[in-house]
């Protein structure tokens, strides 16, 4: 065991344990959504503060198609997005979880999928399913993902019909914000769906794995195992107070139980503000990639300098490309981004002079590369050179979201700079032997984030 292992185990505490999303709530608050003219009322859940960090998530409903409508190319029944301001197929993410119908009476589920080479992303990668002469009837149906498996499943199921479908190989960002929007998006101009001609009830948006909210069969349980509403009818699968709308059960059965016949016209538009306590997490230092400024900087005192022999920095990192501001893959694909660095000048961000790049950590543009790849970056006075480099390559599937304690050091005594990134299941390395630096340095300043001038990573740091 080498000697940083050692530290690492004697001096790193572990990365914030942040909690992952939770959430489940029923969306379509009272009764049935009738149909209008132009589709049901726009239902929209926006800014759910439990979408952060979420590792499954799915959603749920009850629909019936009009059968005295009449049918337009496409009709929209539900989109998830984990966007702002998004333009329903502009930007990978726009549509995370999203069926429409099509003028074949087909039902159309569509996720995205982002991958590392330009041209390889899907904004809306597609799985149809039949109605198979059923429209018109109730239906019930299920759209959820689960980023460990790397895997989305589409379910409807019909009085006589059931139908499942996967998504595999699916790589969604972490989100840190969830839109949803139920029967209608018509109010937006960048959005071409006609509404839903028909009814939509009991609609669910789950969050978490605690929740149980991605399955790949036993869907009846979700129907069997929670109150529907707290509306004052006692509309509950479980049987308490008046029936509703759902036949009442007392424990699971084979199939899933039907709504009643009974259609109630639905007045208004239907709204769920969501105002739940965020999580505050200690020493959790958020690094947007647009900020040119260190985020933070400490600076040796100069009296210091004849004693130093060897120096390092270490923190937990965790590069995200939704949070704490929204970055699309293209940035990534086309800017090198700063880390973090020691300097014996003013910038860590530049090459020029010996000991511009005493210890800096980049992480590279993605169109060079044939992995994402950080630069761990030194420089060597011996040879005369200010920027030596060295890869360190990661799968794509394991960037967005993820945790690694990031260490970067130098000992004038070993001629050595060593540079780590570790987690619970990886650990890569790079060496740089014979390395001289200046000594005694001029100077020394640690710097976290990027100076004017460079773009930072976005993410997190902790405990640096």
């Amino acid at each position: 065991m080498n000697k940083f292992r050692v530290w690492y185990k004697q001096n790193v505490d572990a990365h914030p344990r942040i909690p992952e999303g939770q959430y489940k709530k029923n969306v379509v608050v009272l009764k049935e959504v009738k149909a209008t003219t132009h589709g049901v009322p726009k239902v929209e859940v926006a800014g759910v503060k439990q979408a952060e960090n979420a590792v499954e998530y799915s959603v749920y409903s009850w629909i019936r198609w009009d059968k005295k409508a009449s049918k337009l190319p496409k009709h929209f029944v539900f989109r998830l997005t984990v966007n702002k301001n998004n333009g329903d197929a502009s930007n990978l993410g726009d549509r995370t979880l999203m069926l429409t119908m099509n003028d074949d009476d087909e039902f159309v589920f569509s996720t995205y999928n982002f991958k590392f080479n330009v041209g390889k992303d899907r904004i809306d990668r597609v799985q149809k399913m039949d109605s198979e002469n059923n429209l018109g009837e109730w239906c019930w149906v299920y759209f959820g993902f689960k980023r460990s498996e790397r895997k989305a499943t589409a379910y409807m199921r019909w009085k006589d019909l059931a139908t499942t479908k996967f998504f595999e190989d699916e790589q969604h960002f972490l989100p840190a914000y969830f839109g949803l929007y139920l029967g209608n998006e018509r109010d937006s101009k960048k959005v071409k769906q006609n509404g839903w001609n028909g009814w939509m009830k009991h609609s669910f948006l789950c969050i978490g794995k605690d929740q149980n909210c991605y399955r790949e069969n036993n869907f009846e349980e979700l129907n069997c195992a929670e109150k529907i509403s707290d509306n004052p009818e006692g509309d509950t699968v479980l049987g308490k107070g008046k029936p509703g709308c759902l036949t009442p059960v007392t424990k699971c059965k084979t199939g899933l139980p039907e709504p009643c016949e009974k259609e109630k016209e639905y007045q208004g538009s239907a709204k769920v503000e969501v105002d739940w306590p965020e999580v505050k997490v200690t020493d959790l230092i958020p690094q947007p990639y647009d900020k040119d400024l260190p985020t933070h900087q400490v600076e040796v005192p100069e009296s210091y300098m004849p004693y130093i022999t060897e120096y390092s920095y270490g923190f937990w990192y965790q590069f995200r490309f939704r949070s704490p501001i929204r970055m699309e893959v293209q940035e990534k694909r086309s800017n090198t981004h700063a880390v973090a660095g020691v300097t014996e000048k003013d910038t860590y961000c530049k090459k020029g002079s010996l000991g511009d790049r005493a210890l800096s950590i980049f992480f590279e543009e993605w169109s060079k590369t044939k992995k994402p790849t950080y630069n761990s970056c030194t420089y060597d006075s011996e040879d005369n050179s200010p920027n030596r480099c060295k890869d360190i390559e990661f799968e794509y599937t394991a960037v967005d979201g993820y945790w690694y304690y990031v260490y970067n050091g130098y000992s004038s005594k070993e001629n050595k700079v060593y540079t780590v990134f570790k987690n619970d299941e990886i650990y890569k390395e790079v060496s740089f032997p014979g390395i001289q630096h200046n000594h005694p340095p001029a100077s020394l300043k640690f710097q976290l984030g990027a100076t004017t001038g460079f773009d930072a990573v976005n993410g997190y740091f902790y405990h640096v």
